[in-house]
Order: C-alpha cells, then structure tokens, then sequence
C-alpha cells in the first residue's frame, strides 16, 4: 500500500486554507487548520505571490470547495501539468453537482498560481519533511498497512490503494479515480514539536475510507429506491453533521451507515477495548447510534458464498427492518 504527500493535493489545501485565514475563518469556519504553524506560514508566503483576485472569488463561489469531498477529487484528477483530467468520479461528485464548476477557470488560475508563486520548488524543498511525518504514520499504524485486510475481508480486489497524507484541514475522505483507491488522512500532530509527529490511530479512518469503493456500488445496485427515512431523521436529530454531509438524502445514509458499521468490526481486531468504546461514542455523537449493533452483523460473513450475497440476504434486511422500528 502507498503512502505520501501528492503535491496536487497540498497545493489545493494550501491555498483553500490561506483563503479561509485571510476570511478570518468564515470561509469554512473550523474546517481549516494550522498544527504545522512553522509549515504553514512558509506556506503562507507563498501564496501571496502567487495568488489572484479571479482565484479567491472561485474560492469564494464555491467552485472548487462546494462539498468536503470536492478539493480533493479535483486535485487528484489533476496531471502534471494541472490539467483536469476527466473521470468517473470527477464527473459524478464534481461535475453533475455543482453547476459553478468551470474546468478552463481552474486549470487557469492554478497553472497560474504555481508558475508565479514558484510551488514545485517549494514542494521540493519539503520531502524531508514530508518524509518524517510518513514515517511517524507508518509506525503508528500497527504495520498492518500491507497485510491485504480489505481484500481480504471483501474477498475481491478494486484497484491499487494509496494513503495520502496532507496539511492544513481537517477530516479525512476516501476517492477512486483511475482505479486507485485514495485514502486521504490529515496530518494530525498531538505535539507542540513540529519535527517529532505522533499520530493518533487513525486505523478505523483507513478501513473506513476504503470501504466506500466496495459498498457504494452495493448500495446503488440494491438500496438506490429504498429511502431510510427513519434512520436518517434520527441521525440528524442525533448529531449529523449535515454541513459535511450536504448531499446526502434518506436513501444515501446506506453508505455511511455501512462503512461505519465494518470499520468497527475491523478494528475490534486491531485496537483496545477502551479505544473501541470511545469510537462506538463517537459514531453515536455522529448520529450513527446503530453502528454496534450493525458490526456484529459482520461475523456471519463467511456463512455466505460471497460478500454480495450476504448483503443481500442478511444486511439489506437488518437494515430495512431497523428502519422501520
């Protein structure tokens, strides 16, 4: 499995994130960061030499910031020379659903950006740093990164994995673009040092993201006229964060509710009693309260000839039944 900073990715945080700062944080209120305070206002710098008018009221409009997901999806479609490079993904979370999307504005105004502001050489003059923080990830994550979990657990393969890692925001959010699985993971500093990164277990966040390419087609093929009117109200009434979720609706609750459900039965394996109490906490002060009841679900999986048949024939039901009481 892969694991690194993607320069496109850091570029478009950056700058969403000296925006935010230059809005005195009502942008995106909290949904930017500065643990990394040394980086980011090097960072900073940067930006300001390189940055235009035409840019910041993208920014502003939303063009390229309108859901969590956006940024990120539009940076990994992104070549090597800031091209946007149409796909899939792109095209249904991007594309379809924001009609402020202007592909040429974006190319433009980036390719801009990184010739006037001298980004590469900036991202050049990071790897070490890059590479200290994706050490401290590595040994963070219990050396379980390489041993075909999600394969295993699914028991087919989609596509090549990668972790990448970034600055400036918070959250994390999984793509699949070209048939690479991206898992995207802040860096997350629980020091005052900025050159020695310790991680929290972000173990239930990997197994998390990953999910979604399996369940979302699961989801569309069988779930896509079933709305959870029920579970979805309550969510909400229980602490979803519609701010993040913007585009979900009853029947697309599935996908969360499922990901989250296997990320806890899979960490179980991995993490300790007390550290799986606060996640199962933290899913309910989500909205999620039915995660646990849905993960155990999970150990009747090999009863079945294959992943699908038993969401078929064991989750759909449990769920639909849930719903309803």
């Amino acid at each position: 499995m892969g694991i690194g900073f993607d320069k496109r990715l850091e570029l478009l945080y950056g700058i969403l994130y000296c925006v935010n700062k230059d809005m005195n944080n009502t942008l995106h209120p909290g949904l930017f960061i500065e643990e990394m305070p040394t980086y980011c206002n090097e960072f900073y710098k940067l930006y300001k030499n390189g940055i235009t008018d035409e840019f910041i009221e993208l920014i502003k409009n939303k063009v390229i910031n309108n859901t969590w997901a956006t940024p990120a999806i539009i940076a990994l479609s992104l070549d090597e020379n800031y091209n946007i490079i149409e796909n899939e993904c792109l095209l249904e979370k991007v594309k379809n659903s924001n009609p402020y999307y202007d592909k040429e504005k974006i190319e433009r105004c980036l390719k801009e950006f990184v010739e006037k502001s001298n980004y590469e050489e900036f991202y050049n003059d990071h790897k070490q740093f890059y590479n200290n923080i994706i050490d401290s990830y590595r040994e963070s994550m219990f050396n379980i990164l390489d041993k075909g979990i999600i394969e295993e657990f699914y028991g087919y393969k989609i596509g090549k994995m990668r972790i990448n890692l970034y600055n400036f925001t918070t959250g994390s959010s999984g793509a699949f673009i070209n048939n690479i699985q991206y898992y995207n993971q802040r860096v997350d500093n629980m020091n005052d040092d900025e050159n020695n990164f310790k991680f929290k277990c972000k173990i239930n966040n990997i197994f998390h993201e990953f999910s979604h390419p399996y369940i979302a087609p699961l989801v569309k093929k069988y779930c896509s006229n079933i709305y959870l009117d029920n579970l979805f109200e309550e969510a909400k009434a229980n602490g979803l964060k519609t701010d993040v979720y913007q585009t979900m609706k009853s029947n697309t609750i599935w996908d969360e509710y499922i990901v989250r459900s296997i990320a806890l039965h899979l960490e179980k394996k991995y993490n300790s009693k007390e550290n799986i109490e606060k996640r199962i906490e933290i899913e309910k002060n989500n909205g999620f309260i039915h995660v646990e009841e849905i993960s155990k679900l999970f150990d009747n999986k090999d009863n079945y000839n294959s992943f699908e048949e038993f969401f078929i024939n064991e989750l759909v039901p449990f769920i639909i039944e849930l719903n309803k009481k």
